[in-house]
């Protein structure tokens, strides 16, 4: 059933700062463990025992995760409108001005990976503080363009080979850069746009990703050139193009040695090609989504990459550029999920408790993809003492697999938390979901809506900046079995 109100700015005003009473959660908490003793105590008796079959790991937590006052009482204003996005402004720039220091002592381009979350508002925002965009699809070149980007500030680095037709008018006619990553791509292009600068992505053999399915490097990736480079050169040469741009991206950046060495390899390729006057180093900067993840030291690693453009430069006498790419660093902690819990189900003592949410894989589908870990709070909604209990979360798609709960890397596998006591009406709450969710959305699978999507002002009030689809939208686009449109 679709959401009841769809007003496009929700005042806020001066939120006022609220702490739970985590006394009451610790008095409760024993209160709890002796209600519910058999389902928590048969965990921590006995690694052996399976009543529960939950893995001890970095990411299991005793105690529930909380959000800071000013966002949770930002969140409960949502309340009527889930499942929603809503991203904060603040933090967005926060995660970008520190983004924009990265350490490059002969320039720096900095291109916003818009696959991680492609709204227009996002868009715009980048716009206003000066990033550049790197798009993964021809399609969104045009969706960067129609939110206001200008065409030079966006670059095409895509699994795509489009239509010449196609590159003629985003190169030729707007002005957008391209990189090509693989030969074919770069034949096409050459026949398009001969004689003009181009890119060229290479797989130098790294892979680094928190799993196979985040790697883009390496012989078990498809992205980019290995190798060959007779065969590029030959091309280089047939067509008349310039290349102007090393580029590499090695997957998500769970090992930040593996990114210095691509860094240095980098550099390699850059001195076989004294036409280049750019190294792309991608994006794949991890942030710690949950308390005990380690985040990329940003500062670290474009030191070391400074340095070898510093050493490059007194070696060769070239002053090398450098561009980054980065998406789940540039908005991810800035955004959550609005859910509602609408339902509780238990199947027993050596079984587990569900509360079951509105909101799962049709808002993140990232946990069912890869076992990717998300932050999860429940919001209570009245003012009742609460204990905390151990959940399965699951989503309210008719597909076992709707489930927010996993184990790290392992989407087969239930890994439940620890959460403050649930009950329906409260508001279930996914964390650093400001990339890689609304834009990986498998909306519309069982009919479920769109999300609408929301942000938090500098000056705290809330706007509305995607609506939520109609029950009309879902079908509005099909035929019927007869037409003969």
């Amino acid at each position: 059933m679709e959401k009841k109100g769809t007003d496009p700015s929700i005042g806020v005003g001066n939120l006022q700062t609220m702490k739970r009473d985590e006394c009451a959660i610790s008095a409760c908490r024993t209160s709890e463990d002796k209600k519910d003793s058999k389902l928590l105590q048969a965990v921590s008796a006995s690694e052996s025992q399976t009543v529960l079959k939950d893995k001890k790991s970095e990411y299991d937590t005793q105690t529930p995760l909380k959000l800071p006052a000013e966002i949770e009482e930002a969140l409960k204003q949502l309340q009527t409108y889930t499942p929603c996005y809503c991203y904060f402004e603040d933090k967005l720039l926060e995660n970008m001005r520190a983004l924009l220091k990265y350490k490059a002592p002969f320039g720096l381009t900095v291109r916003y990976a818009m696959k991680a979350n492609s709204t227009k508002a996002i868009l715009q925002l980048m716009k206003m503080i000066g990033v550049a965009i790197d798009a993964a699809t021809v399609n969104e070149c045009y969706r960067a363009i129609a939110a206001g980007i200008t065409p030079g500030m966006i670059q095409l680095t895509s699994q795509e080979v489009p239509s010449q037709e196609i590159l003629m008018d985003l190169v030729l006619n707007k002005g957008i850069r391209y990189v090509a990553g693989s030969l074919r791509q770069l034949e096409n292009y050459g026949v398009a746009c001969r004689g003009k600068e181009v890119g060229i992505r290479f797989n130098i053999g790294i892979g680094s990703g928190g799993c196979k399915r985040t790697t883009t490097g390496g012989k078990e990736a498809s992205f980019g050139i290995y190798g060959q480079k007779p065969e590029i050169d030959r091309l280089l040469l047939a067509y008349g193009l310039t290349l102007t741009t090393v580029h590499l991206h090695i997957g998500s950046g769970s090992d930040p040695a593996l990114q210095k060495e691509a860094a240095i390899k980098g550099l390699d390729i850059v001195a076989a090609y004294p036409t280049v006057t750019t190294l792309n180093l991608g994006g794949g900067f991890k942030v710690a989504r949950m308390p005990n993840e380690k985040q990329t030291d940003i500062d670290e690693l474009s030191e070391t990459t400074a340095q070898a453009l510093l050493q490059f430069a007194k070696q060769t006498q070239r002053l090398i550029k450098l561009e980054i790419e980065p998406g789940t660093a540039s908005v991810a902690l800035s955004g959550y999920v609005v859910g509602t819990v609408i339902d509780i189900v238990t199947t027993g003592e050596d079984g587990y408790n569900f509360i079951k949410t509105d909101t799962g894989m049709t808002e993140v589908l990232r946990v069912a993809l890869y076992g990717a870990q998300h932050p999860l709070y429940v919001v209570p909604m009245d003012s009742t003492t609460r204990c905390v209990k151990s959940y399965i979360v699951s989503g309210s798609c008719c597909e076992s697999g709707d489930i927010l709960t996993t184990a790290p890397h392992n989407p087969e596998e239930l890994h439940p938390r620890t959460l403050i006591e649930a009950k329906v009406g409260d508001l279930l709450v996914i964390g650093a979901a400001g990339a890689y969710c609304s834009s990986m959305s498998t909306a519309n699978y069982n009919s479920h809506l769109k999300s609408a999507e929301y942000i938090v002002r500098h000056d705290g009030h809330i706007r509305l900046i995607r609506k939520r689809q109609t029950l009309e939208d879902l079908w509005q686009l099909e035929l019927d079995l007869n037409s003969e449109s």
